[in-house]
């Protein structure tokens, strides 16, 4: 998750993350949640209609999407 976050492995001290939440309105594929790595931004969708769907999509996003710095 950290990696998936930040783009590192290691969460800094000094760090701090940000949590933003997207709706329909926000971007094109809203069921996956994003990540800016260079300013430490979290988006998680709203769009979930189950936990269950969310946890999928929050898995796949953190296996998929944390290899490295960038936009995840």
């Amino acid at each position: 998750m950290v990696q998936f976050i930040t783009g590192s492995p290691y969460f800094a001290s000094m760090m701090a993350v940000v949590v933003h939440f997207a709706d329909s309105t926000d971007a094109p594929d809203v069921a996956m949640p994003r990540a800016h790595a260079c300013s430490s931004e979290l988006i998680l969708p709203t769009v979930h209609r189950s936990y269950r769907d969310f946890r999928s999509a929050m898995t796949h996003a953190f296996v998929f999407g944390s290899q490295g710095f960038g936009t995840a």
